[in-house]
């Protein structure tokens, strides 16, 4: 779907290749459990849209990309056709696999979790624990009980079982409510009776990822080692994410597929699109020769 960024038409561009997807046709030999894990980075070009990543990890924590896209709105419609159109994409190129992931993760951003779960129903929503833990920092700065509750935290992540959770809660809070009524409230509506309330590990099966922290890490070594902490047009941006994918996650791109389900109500099209899609037609053409292996580096 590439638009010009209104509300009207949002851009999207999602980026993959089968060498990636081919991953999928792996998951059901895994023998530990795998999630789904959806996050976004920002800060890496001039229109400020925002990166977002699809990729599951194994027993091991390890990180497989599966698509990368370019948005420019963070809405539960935009991130439901990023969704939508690599789950579609999978049926067509693995024509055996099913995708369905048992579990699926991101941060305390509803659009995306409200996106994951209308096309994945019967998936167990988690909530990154990392997120959590950092949120009840900020909430406590300055405060002289931070390090205790903090480690009241990491036993009500340890518990259990709802039955053990509650049980240890209903202590805590107690205690927190003498001395921290704010923080004790806050942390009640938000984390326990909230939206976000899946972070305890009793939530999902053993050797499951608990935090969001693989995709983070992967955000930074974007930011760090790929744009050296620069901002580019975002057309030059896209490009230079098609040259990530040659150099730096595969060496032969059989196909680099643009979910581009371009949709383009009474045949809108922008001149700002036609020339993204000569951009994105010429460097996939060139992704799939042969050539120099040394990688562009910060877009040069």
């Amino acid at each position: 779907m590439v638009g010009d960024g209104s509300d009207a038409h949002p851009f999207c561009i999602s980026m993959t290749s089968t060498a990636m997807l081919n991953t999928v046709s792996k998951l059901h030999s895994w023998v530990a459990p795998w999630v789904l894990h959806m996050d976004c980075t920002f800060k890496l070009n001039d229109n400020e849209f925002p990166l977002v990543i699809l990729g599951v990890t194994d027993g091991a924590q390890q990180l497989h990309v599966l698509s990368i896209s370019i948005v420019s709105h963070r809405t539960t419609e935009v991130y439901q056709r990023v969704v939508q159109g690599l789950k579609d994409l999978v049926s067509k190129v693995l024509l055996q696999v099913t995708f369905v992931p048992a579990y699926v993760m991101t941060d305390a951003k509803l659009a995306e979790r409200r996106a994951l779960l209308s096309v994945f129903p019967e998936a167990q929503p988690l909530m990154c624990y990392f997120h959590v833990k950092k949120a009840c920092e900020d909430k406590l700065r300055g405060n002289a009980e931070k390090e205790l509750i903090l480690q009241d935290l990491t036993d009500l992540h340890s518990t259990l079982s709802q039955g053990e959770f509650d049980t240890k809660f209903s202590t805590m809070f107690r205690r927190w409510f003498v001395g921290s009524s704010d923080f004790a409230l806050y942390f009640y509506h938000q984390w326990v009776q909230g939206d976000f309330r899946e972070w305890q590990i009793f939530r999902s099966a053993p050797g499951v990822a608990s935090t969001n922290n693989a995709v983070e890490s992967l955000n930074a070594n974007i930011k760090k080692y790929f744009i050296c902490r620069k901002r580019f047009k975002l057309g030059k941006f896209c490009c230079m994410g098609f040259v990530w994918f040659r150099y730096n996650m595969l060496y032969n791109v059989i196909t680099v597929y643009i979910l581009m389900q371009v949709y383009w109500p009474s045949g809108y099209l922008t001149t700002t699109s036609r020339t993204y899609l000569r951009i994105f037609w010429l460097i996939v053409r060139c992704s799939t020769r042969r050539g120099s292996q040394t990688a562009p580096h910060c877009g040069k």
